[in-house]
């Protein structure tokens, strides 16, 4: 048996990785590369990091550590996730609570509901490419956002009335700008310090949060008094009878529609940013795309996106908390402490995936990537609820856009990593030029 005092530490001074955390990613993930399969970070002001780089670690953590293991704590002590989405919502329940409350919101994330959701995906896709620069570098974060962004409002909250779709998106408008202030930044790491106790009622959170849930009050309202409660949306089915022939109150519906826009809108707008990033770097996996969509043919698409998300994840790494002591194989962990199963330095290893830095879609072609080796989405009962959501979201964007458009190679270096909200984008917006083409017919 060891403990974690005998594990490496790496070589930078604990307030220096802080800096980089918050940084500079990029060099956050290259100290830490190399350090050990598990290793120990001490950042100033924040929890000790017990991490780990290993398959079979990261399977005990999943599937074993639910006595021990929690959730909630971490996105406390890590991140403001209870002021912005309520600290009885879904990813702050654990055991029987949790699995209720995932049947209850599981229903529209089922592949043949999800499948009905693809026209309204093209579509939307279609119309914003209308307004795309092209034959010119534009970035592109910022048009795939307002892309993501429309295809949430009509698939997952369904409003489509032109006074409150728009008032929607101006109350989420706000709250993405909230969030990505450096305000917030700051008060958020003053609130990691506090071990993840916000200072007072911060009340720009409160009011940001208000108008969105106010809107979507509003929709079920409408929708109550016309008797338009068979719609195909998110919002529609949760206003439905639930799990276990449960039925929502409208309040918690609001609060459950504001998780999953927070959960999924910023990720999937990075992930797509940094396929587009990854594809402009490799103009021969760039061909062999463009040849398979126009073939009709998604499985290199799919492989894209799977190393794509393997080599640029938007969430480094995932946690639990450690509530009381716990053996992760030979090694026991103490209670007071997050064990962290680094996502970005798992897909590093050269001994899982060869040549670790290359973009080489291949190794997914054939292949279902390891459920304890391929990460973006975490894993066990915490799984990203909305991971097949957005790998159809990301599908059938990306197809859209190679189907309209040329995306254009560059001989220009990588962007390079920088800290957006919480999570890792492209440093200048995912830069990419696109030439107009005509539609393929399949």
């Amino acid at each position: 048996m060891t403990t974690i005092d005998e594990l490496p530490r790496p070589g930078r001074p604990g307030a220096i990785l802080g800096l980089e955390y918050w940084l500079s990613p990029e060099r956050f993930f290259d100290d830490l590369d190399g350090v050990g399969e598990r290793f120990v970070i001490k950042i100033p002001g924040l929890p000790t990091w017990v991490c780990t780089t290993s398959p079979e670690d990261v399977k005990t953590i999943f599937t074993k550590g639910q006595e021990s293991l929690r959730m909630a704590e971490v996105l406390r002590r890590f991140a403001p996730h209870e002021p912005l989405v309520g600290g009885d919502s879904l990813i702050f329940l654990d055991g029987k609570e949790h699995q209720r409350e995932r049947r209850t919101l599981a229903p529209p994330f089922h592949g043949d509901r999800l499948k009905a959701f693809e026209p309204t995906m093209v579509r939307v896709t279609e119309e914003h490419l209308g307004s795309w620069p092209v034959d010119r570098p534009v970035e592109v974060v910022p048009l795939l956002q307002e892309l993501t962004l429309d295809v949430i409002i009509e698939v997952i909250f369904g409003v489509t009335e032109g006074d409150r779709a728009a008032r929607l998106r101006e109350a989420i408008a706000g709250l993405d700008g909230l969030v990505g202030s450096w305000h917030f930044t700051a008060v958020m790491v003053f609130a990691l310090a506090r071990k993840g106790n916000w200072p007072g009622a911060y009340g720009n959170i409160r009011n940001a949060v208000k108008r969105v849930d106010d809107v979507v009050l509003e929709e079920i309202a409408h929708r109550r008094r016309e008797g338009a409660e068979d719609r195909d949306d998110f919002l529609a089915m949760y206003m439905r009878t639930g799990a276990d022939g449960e039925v929502m109150d409208d309040a918690r519906i609001a609060q459950n529609m504001r998780g999953l826009l927070l959960g999924g809108h910023e990720t999937t707008t990075l992930s797509i940013g940094w396929m587009i990033e990854r594809l402009t770097r490799h103009p021969d996996v760039l061909d062999t795309l463009q040849a398979g969509v126009d073939a009709g043919d998604d499985d290199y698409l799919d492989a894209v996106i799977a190393e794509s998300m393997r080599l640029r994840p938007v969430a480094p790494f995932t946690g639990r908390w450690v509530e009381s002591p716990f053996m992760l194989g030979d090694l026991e962990v103490p209670a007071g402490v997050a064990v962290v199963p680094f996502i970005t330095l798992l897909h590093r290893r050269a001994d899982i995936y060869p040549d670790p830095l290359s973009f080489r879609p291949e190794r997914f072609l054939g292949v279902r990537p390891g459920t304890y080796t391929w990460l973006p989405f975490g894993g066990g009962a915490h799984r990203c609820l909305g991971g097949a959501f957005a790998m159809l979201e990301m599908r059938v964007v990306m197809r859209t856009i190679l189907r309209e458009r040329t995306l254009q190679a560059t001989g220009d270096a990588g962007e390079s990593m920088v800290r957006r909200h919480f999570a890792v984008a492209p440093g200048r917006g995912g830069v990419a030029t696109f030439a107009a083409r005509a539609p393929v017919l399949v």
